[in-house]
């Protein structure tokens, strides 16, 4: 199997990597990029598929996997995708189950044979469409409130503090939310009209370095999860978060919830959307399952679908920094 790893070096670990870079290099059987600006993950991605290698591996945080994932968009059938985890989030990682360090989770991405840790599965793809554009995702969609929060963490907050940077960005921005009159269609059925502050779509289970969004979703099942938090008032965004932090969102009262396989959403003001940590502004998106689109190396924790009792057994938060 031909194998082309694609390295940011500027993901959050990255730097503290250099041996594992060297590493690398020194394989015979593995070809590595490094990147060198935005946009570059995704057009070595492409280029490995067009020329027939048969497994592509993102080594950085989530933009850089989703650089990659866009860049094999016209060859899903062709190309086994795996990520080793370099970023500061690693939410895409954490929900295929891998292990936490770069270190670790090379041999599951590497090995030949499932008898030498590696194992693959057939997952489903998020696609979005907005206008004349469209991206595809595995992980996640924000729209919202989310995004301002995550807009506010730069570079540095997020290596120093990791996942807790954005806490204390969220505490931050609560008083200068915005809130949208939003028109939502699932499964193509009539529009229902919500007054929100964020929405989630979600195919993983974890956002923002690892709290547990949707901690029973699968991406094996043909369906995404989709989260809209109502607006209101302090006290009830609050509570929403709380509730976010322990991994109980669908549960509250001032969220809609819904188990979906299309998605569209209108939004006044426009809102600002991310997929997999890549931002956009649109008035409108479409959102489709590609069901068992891709082949993904997954790790030994992975769940294929995780049952409530596994769920509330996981822990809670990342650990604190």
């Amino acid at each position: 199997m031909s194998t082309r790893l694609i390295i940011n070096p500027n993901a959050g670990s990255a730097p503290k990597n250099e041996e594992l870079i060297e590493a690398l290099e020194q394989l015979d059987d593995v070809e590595v990029c490094l990147t060198e600006c935005p946009g570059d993950a995704e057009r070595l991605a492409r280029e490995a598929a067009e020329a027939g290698v048969t497994r592509v591996i993102a080594a950085g945080g989530d933009g850089t996997a989703n650089e990659v994932l866009n860049g094999l968009s016209e060859h899903l059938d062709q190309v086994t995708l795996g990520v080793l985890p370099l970023g500061t989030g690693n939410d895409l990682s954490r929900s295929l189950g891998l292990p936490d360090t770069a270190m670790e989770a090379l041999p599951y991405l590497l090995g030949e044979e499932p008898a030498e840790g590696r194992q693959t599965r057939r997952l489903d793809v998020l696609r979005v469409s907005h206008g004349d554009n469209s991206r595809i995702a595995l992980n996640h969609i924000n729209a919202g409130y989310g995004n301002l929060i995550s807009s506010e963490v730069d570079s540095e907050k997020k290596q120093k503090w990791g996942p807790f940077a954005y806490m204390t960005s969220a505490a931050a921005q609560v008083w200068d939310r915005e809130e949208y009159r939003t028109k939502i269609r699932c499964n193509g059925t009539d529009f229902e009209e919500i007054d929100a502050v964020n929405i989630f779509v979600v195919n993983g289970r974890t956002i923002a370095g690892g709290f547990r969004i949707a901690p029973l979703a699968s991406m094996e099942d043909g369906l995404f999860e989709v989260l809209v938090m109502r607006s209101g008032s302090l006290v009830e965004l609050a509570e929403m978060v709380a509730m976010t932090l322990v991994g109980k969102l669908a549960e509250s009262e001032h969220v809609v919830a819904r188990a979906v396989h299309s998605l569209h959403i209108e939004s006044v003001p426009p809102m600002t959307f991310s997929v997999d940590g890549e931002p956009f502004d649109a008035p409108a998106i479409q959102v489709d399952i590609l069901p068992a689109a891709l082949e993904v190396i997954v790790g030994p924790d992975y769940q294929a679908h995780p049952d409530a009792d596994a769920a509330q057994d996981a822990p809670k938060q990342p650990d604190s920094p």
